[in-house]
């Protein structure tokens, strides 16, 4: 398996993963669509951050197929955002995010994810950025057992519910 930087010429793959990722977090909340709309929206969205300088993709390979991907994105925080005394030493005004992770079902459990998410710490290392963080659906305990594993701690839950 090689774990690379994506390019244009994945654009299709990680489009399609993409639409893949969407379906498979239906399991933990049923209201995620796929229609026309979000499709068209997916596309823009992966084309637009391959262009991006703050943004990598990340390609999990295996026998020429990308079989997993992730995303990162350098952000940062605004200067209006209140401080947490607890919240790591210093609450870092840039920082990365690790955003969409997913391997293809049949390759899970088989230290995909990791490798994909070392490379994005790596990268943001190189980037200068002291501080990662991702929000994961509570359901997803496999995903909260591979960053747990890699370091990441649990700082806050965020609750939510949708008033009729």
């Amino acid at each position: 398996m090689i774990i690379r930087e994506a390019t244009f010429q994945d654009l299709n793959e990680i489009w399609n993963l993409t639409v893949e990722l969407i379906k498979d977090a239906k399991k933990y909340y049923k209201k995620f669509k796929i229609d026309k709309k979000t499709i068209k929206e997916i596309r823009v969205s992966v084309k637009n951050t391959l262009h991006d300088k703050n943004s990598r993709y990340y390609v999990a390979i295996h026998g020429g197929k990308i079989i997993g991907y992730i995303l990162g994105v350098i952000k940062k925080r605004s200067k209006n955002k209140p401080e947490f005394p607890d919240y790591i030493d210093a609450l870092e005004r840039k920082y990365g995010y690790a955003s969409d992770i997913f391997v293809v079902k049949k390759f899970r459990k088989l230290g995909v994810g990791t490798r994909l998410m070392t490379a994005l710490i790596d990268w943001f290392k190189r980037q200068n950025v002291k501080l990662v963080e991702g929000h994961i659906i509570s359901k997803n305990k496999s995903a909260i057992k591979l960053v747990k594993k890699l370091g990441l701690k649990e700082f806050e839950k965020v609750m939510w519910k949708k008033i009729k």
